[in-house]
């Protein structure tokens, strides 16, 4: 399921590049920014993939929720 959700939103994500340039949200600036992000998010993917088969269930989502409860807290209070 991981997998697919990964493929199914890079589709989705690419689909979106020609109206971003259309736009203007998308600019050789924030391409070269990117780049420079492209390791972080390398080590991030290895790791996840890592992580992915050592972690309960359980606890994942327990720790989603977490996350995404702080998230929208951090949203409300700026």
């Amino acid at each position: 399921f991981v997998g697919t959700a990964a493929w199914f939103f890079f589709a989705v994500n690419l689909f979106k590049v020609p109206f971003g340039l259309y736009l203007g949200t998308v600019t050789g600036n924030g391409f070269l920014f990117a780049l420079t992000l492209f390791p972080a998010a390398l080590a991030g993917a290895v790791t996840g993939r890592w992580l992915l088969g050592r972690i309960d269930q359980v606890w994942f989502e327990r720790i989603a929720v977490l996350f995404t409860l702080l998230a929208g807290i951090r949203l409300c209070w700026g």
